[in-house]
């Protein structure tokens, strides 16, 4: 018999501006919980680019940044090319 799923509660994502830190996004973890924060003065398809950055760092803080860039690079690419855009409620 099968173990049921455990649900994970999503990520919050935080839109603040980000200057004072000199970047675009952050990817958080404090007492185990995680969150992405992420300066909204961004092209929609840049911001995509910073969403799935982030993520990558929250899976795995290890992966060196010049890969983590890559990464997200060509996955923000393909997702985007499909179509996929954000919608604001």
């Amino acid at each position: 018999m099968r173990k049921p799923k455990r649900r994970r509660k999503p990520v919050p994502v935080i839109e603040r501006k980000l200057g004072r830190h000199r970047c675009i996004g952050l990817a958080v973890e404090e007492d185990g919980r995680q969150r992405i924060e992420i300066d909204p003065r961004q092209p929609e398809k840049e911001r995509l680019n910073t969403l799935i950055h982030e993520a990558i760092h929250l899976a795995d803080f290890d992966i060196p940044e010049s890969k983590v860039i890559r990464l997200a690079n060509k996955a923000a690419d393909v997702v985007w090319r499909q179509g996929y855009r954000r919608t604001v409620e």
